[in-house]
């Protein structure tokens, strides 16, 4: 707890240099929109991490601010899940409910499902202590659902608008070119399922992989109309 003061200066100057994106160029070849949805989801973390050390200190309703913050830059669980901690703390268990439900539904690649039975788990415990069951607490649950849903849809029309390429290139423009030079479009075998491997004929595993592709070639190759077709490039 000592070194809670210090780390938490350092978590405020980082939260505050990540949202600048009026100042930040976009890194390499990455669009600016992306970049700027890396920097947002940045200093969401930062102030995830400022939030922790603001309650640690006993200052819950300054935590709870900043988690509101990064939940509002980069919606994610682990800003609803710091905003519900500290609502909790103050007494404030409606609202930590629904914190917790909006944790329990987001879709996010970093949400476990550990994390998810948690956040269930911890939810039904605060709903029956104020209501006595779980009767109704499905209709938080599925009324978040609609509302992370919605912060997801907005968020993609935000980054589509910032970078209009996004997802304007169809698959089907695609093709792989091999070492004599034929090209494999993707056009070619719309509506087929793909697995493309890269064979170096140098590469140990590559030798070692060969014959078993050839198996499953010779197992599922058929006349035409058959269930998998095989095709040779380079």
């Amino acid at each position: 707890m000592k070194m809670a003061p210090s780390a938490l200066s350092s978590m405020r100057a980082a939260s505050s240099n990540s949202s600048k994106p009026a100042q930040r160029k976009a890194h390499g070849r990455m669009s600016q929109g992306r970049w700027q949805e890396e920097l947002n989801q940045a200093a969401a973390s930062a102030l995830v991490l400022q939030a922790r050390a603001t309650g640690r200190l006993g200052q819950t309703e300054a935590a709870t601010a900043l988690a509101e913050r990064s939940y509002k830059l980069s919606p994610g669980s682990d800003a609803a899940r710091e905003q519900a901690r500290w609502l909790e703390k103050a007494g404030k268990y409606e609202s930590s409910i629904q914190r917790l439900a909006d944790a329990f539904t987001i879709t996010d690649s970093g949400n476990t499902e550990l994390q998810r039975a948690e956040d269930r788990a911890r939810m039904g415990e605060l709903y029956k202590k104020l209501h006595g069951s779980e009767k109704g607490l499905g209709d938080i649950v599925l009324n978040a659902y609609d509302r992370t849903a919605r912060l997801m849809a907005e968020r993609a029309t935000r980054l589509r608008q910032a970078d209009p390429k996004l997802g304007s290139h169809p698959h089907s423009r695609f093709h792989a070119l091999g070492t004599e030079g034929r090209k494999a479009r993707a056009r070619d075998s719309e509506g087929q399922d793909h697995r493309v491997r890269f064979l170096g004929h140098l590469v140990r595993p590559c030798r070692v992989q060969h014959p078993l592709y050839e198996q499953v070639k010779q197992r599922f190759q058929g006349p035409a109309g058959g269930r998998v077709s095989f095709r040779e490039h380079g």
